[in-house]
């Protein structure tokens, strides 16, 4: 008994002392890291030394140039004990978002990120996640809380010619603020899945100096769903990148309270009182726009709700179908490099790929 609890002290010794010389080493090398780098500093990197993870904390750390960027006070990067092939990230309470020359701060109540990776397969990343809550932007509240999961799928049959890696992302948001400051807007909840396509997945090549990120191919939903209170709309659609590399396809916005959607409109004074009917009749007639690749067909009943079965949304290109009875659908085309509404235009397509 005493010869086992001796080995077992010297395997606890063993093991204390590899954690401390991980954490100890990885501190050394993201000093050296950031002291060559013309775009990242910190004020101090500090090991953690906590037992249950492997990591290190960044104080003053700032990301990027002047103009495009972010500044975090504090910001923890670690990984599990008991899940070594998995990196987290607490995020800070406060951050500063650079965006062309001007400083955005955003603070929030908790935020974590997560990545797995496949030791034996490059170090791709297999699964993601991002969550956020009690999101605030300038002191104004845009989020209760938000989620984004990702998770490595096969190719499938409705992959674009190029694409190297393929995603399926579950999203949900819960009150999400789209106001613009503009009193009786209330807030949307998200939820859905989005398939979507990358040029590469994120693997170790990814750290190299200079590497670019893995561009986004195509991306398609049957059926995100957009929740305002009572009222409530889907949107159904795939779009993927031109040879200019700028989002091109069709998608549609489904609702059956089109005249919910216009009372909360005329509430929050988007609309002047009393134009509820001329306005109905305008939604009923842009509506009634037809698709350019026309609706689906035969089978299309699967794309008129939200899809349950992740190898159909890998395996099938969705084309957004006809509406249901009592529903209208607002069609919209990205294409020729611009995006269009019901057939007008309301501005550039967004470009997918770097040129």
């Amino acid at each position: 008994m005493k010869r086992f609890a001796l080995i077992l002290l010297s395997v606890a010794l063993i093991l204390g002392a590899a954690w401390f010389g991980a954490e100890s080493w990885l501190a050394r090398q993201a000093r050296s890291a950031l002291a060559d780098s013309a775009q990242a500093s910190a004020e101090s990197v500090v090991e953690i030394r906590n037992p249950t993870r492997v990591g290190i904390r960044f104080v003053g750390l700032d990301v990027g140039t002047a103009q495009d960027g972010f500044a975090a006070p504090d910001l923890k990067i670690y990984a599990p004990v008991r899940s070594l092939n998995t990196m987290s990230a607490d995020l800070p309470e406060t951050l500063v978002l650079r965006v062309g020359g001007a400083e955005i701060p955003f603070t929030l109540a908790g935020g974590t990120v997560d990545a797995t990776v496949s030791p034996t397969h490059g170090m791709v990343v297999r699964n993601a996640t991002v969550s956020l809550r009690q999101l605030a932007m300038n002191g104004v509240p845009i989020l209760d809380s938000g989620s984004a999961r990702a998770h490595l799928s096969h190719m499938g049959a409705a992959a674009p010619q190029g694409a190297r890696g393929a995603y399926i992302i579950d999203l949900a948001a819960r009150g999400l603020d789209v106001s613009a400051g503009m009193a009786g807007v209330q807030p949307v909840d998200i939820s859905g899945k989005i398939q979507l396509w990358t040029s590469a997945l994120p693997d170790r090549s990814m750290l190299k100096p200079g590497a670019a990120p893995p561009s986004l191919m195509a991306a398609q939903t049957q059926g995100l769903v957009l929740t305002m209170g009572d009222l409530s709309a889907r949107l159904v659609g795939r779009i993927k990148a031109d040879e200019n590399g700028l989002a091109a396809g069709e998608a549609g916005i489904y609702t059956k309270d089109a005249r919910g959607f216009i009372e909360a409109a005329i509430s929050a004074g988007l609309m002047p009182q009393g134009a509820g009917l001329l306005a109905g009749a305008a939604l009923e007639n842009l509506a009634e726009t037809p698709l350019q690749g026309g609706e689906a067909s035969g089978n299309a009943a699967s794309a008129r709700t939200v899809q349950s079965d992740p190898a159909s949304l890998v395996d099938r290109v969705v084309t957004p179908p006809a509406p249901l009875p009592g529903e209208i659908r607002l069609p919209i085309v990205l294409a020729d490099g611009q995006m269009r509404v019901a057939g007008i235009p309301v501005g550039a397509a967004p470009r997918l790929i770097a040129r």
